[in-house]
């Protein structure tokens, strides 16, 4: 699995057996097909800078001055820390 923090506020788990499309092999970033697309989590206020997998749950931060723990089978969040 892949996961992405964006500037949209989510936090999204991608199947990557599903695929990346590359849009080219010079410089051309690459492109994940929308089915690939597993869950997408809500929550966060502003856009998500980072994202790591730790012992099964996905912790987040964001511009919104928070950390965010999810649960990576539901997609719910389990606590938020404040900075």
């Amino acid at each position: 699995s892949l996961y992405s923090g964006s500037a949209d506020n989510t936090v999204c788990v991608w199947d990557l057996k599903e695929g990346l499309r590359a849009n080219n092999l010079c410089g051309g970033a690459a492109k994940i097909k929308d089915s690939a697309l597993v869950q997408q989590m809500n929550g966060h206020t502003m856009a998500v800078w980072s994202v790591c997998e730790l012992d099964g749950n996905i912790l987040s931060c964001s511009s919104d001055r928070t950390i965010k723990k999810w649960n990576l089978s539901t997609g719910k969040c389990i606590s938020t820390l404040e900075g």
